[in-house]
């Protein structure tokens, strides 16, 4: 898999972590009615709901409510640096400018951040 390839994975990636979170409603990340050891969560490898096993159920539901949000705002941020920094290396500058080699040397640092068994 080419660079290329992998950064359009990491973005369509990014697209459907965002509709599964539009999807979420906050009912879902309570506590199970019969227990305090389960939480309601996104499944992200799937189109649905997981019911996930804690020991501390309050305090985790609290921990992934709270990543959330930033969860989404990363993926938002990751599509658009990802598309803003393609721009910025293909624009015509040449390759070697330094606008296009440090666009490259981001665009190196999301390709790491995002190993293949997250896509």
């Amino acid at each position: 898999m080419t660079n290329i390839e992998k950064l359009q994975l990491i973005r369509a990636r990014c697209v459907e972590l965002l509709a599964l979170a539009e999807k979420r409603t906050q009912g879902q990340w309570t506590p199970d009615e019969t227990t305090d050891r389960f939480v309601w969560m996104p499944n992200p490898k799937e189109d649905n709901l997981i019911k996930v096993y804690t020991a501390h159920a309050e305090g985790d539901k609290q921990f992934i409510a709270a990543c959330a949000g930033a969860a989404e705002a990363g993926w938002r941020s990751t599509i658009a640096a990802i598309d803003g920094l393609l721009r910025i290396r293909d624009c015509g500058i040449g390759y070697r400018s330094p606008e296009a080699q440090h666009a490259q040397m981001d665009l190196d640092a999301i390709l790491a951040a995002w190993p293949e068994e997250l896509l």
